[in-house]
């Protein structure tokens, strides 16, 4: 468990870094393997559905 807060933590400083949660960068990590691959998310609230559209947007710069 410990070891899994520490990966969760490095992944929150590259996110912060990019001003962005870490939903929304794995959202862009899943993004960049392809074209043939394509992320399925889902949200219950606006502000979820407000980081993936910003992991779309940072990832094919639109």
């Amino acid at each position: 468990m410990d070891k899994n807060l520490e990966l969760v933590e490095a992944l929150r400083a590259i996110a912060e870094e990019k001003n962005m949660t870490i939903a929304s960068l794995a959202t862009s990590w899943v993004l960049s393997r392809g074209n043939d691959i394509i992320p399925l998310v889902g949200a219950r609230r606006l502000t979820q559905f407000q980081d993936d559209h910003c992991a779309w947007l940072t990832t094919y710069g639109i």
